[in-house]
């Protein structure tokens, strides 16, 4: 399941460029690794186990931040 968390921004991200699917991807996926977008997110995700409410929606928040960035 991991792997299609980012399906639906690909797709629309895809669709927005009027671009195929494939290399929308590649440079997607491209993009993640020269900014180290999935290290920042899982560093983020291992901060989501806070008892902290607002914390956790906090770091939630940053994340979609990370994956609109990383699809703009």
């Amino acid at each position: 399941m991991r792997p299609l968390t980012q399906a639906a921004s690909l797709s629309d991200l895809a669709k927005e460029r009027a671009w195929p699917l494939p290399p929308t991807a590649q440079v997607y996926h491209k993009v993640g690794g020269v900014f180290s977008f999935d290290r920042l997110r899982a560093a983020a995700m291992a901060r989501s186990e806070s008892e902290d409410t607002y914390e956790r929606l906090a770091v939630r928040r940053l994340v979609e931040d990370m994956v609109s960035e990383q699809a703009g």
